[in-house]
């Protein structure tokens, strides 16, 4: 006889609270409010926040990395990133490989917000991770990209 996992919600012993995709969202919810709070000081939203850490780890970036790596519909994205340009936190050009291509780099004064809005995500970190061990993190980050990756592949 197969063991039921209470973590199945077909499992007759199936609660909520054993339900990993539960405390995943409770735990985004709580980053996303709290990150939220943060960011309103320096006029920025979630959305445009996420494209700005991207773009400061990978620039030069292409709207289609930005879609891939920021979980965001494409013309969210381009609207966000069009935004971002027009308060000068962002340049937006074509790639000189590739016409079709748009790609973003941050501004001066698009480093100058990144610098004061990454000490607010620090804290964020700080706050939710301040009882974990660097290993314990990385052990965290490994599942949850397993879980990504299983949630990726077809059933």
């Amino acid at each position: 006889m197969a063991v039921s996992n209470p973590s199945d919600p077909l499992s007759e012993d199936f609660r909520l609270a054993d339900w990993p995709f539960y405390h995943m969202n409770r735990a985004i919810r709580s980053y996303d409010t709290e990150m939220r709070r943060l960011l309103r000081s320096s006029g920025l939203d979630v959305a445009r926040w996420r494209i700005l850490m991207i773009a400061h780890e990978k620039a030069p970036v292409s709207v289609g990395e930005v879609v891939s790596q920021a979980i965001m519909e494409p013309s969210t994205v381009t609207r966000a990133m069009q935004r971002l340009q027009k308060e000068g936190l962002l340049t937006i050009t074509t790639r000189a490989s590739d016409q079709r291509v748009s790609e973003a780099v941050l501004t001066e004064q698009g480093r100058a917000i990144m610098q004061r809005v990454l000490k607010a995500a620090s804290r964020v970190f700080h706050q939710a991770f301040a009882s974990f061990q660097g290993d314990e993190i990385r052990a965290l980050n490994a599942q949850l990209a397993r879980v990504h990756r299983a949630l990726e592949e077809p059933l």
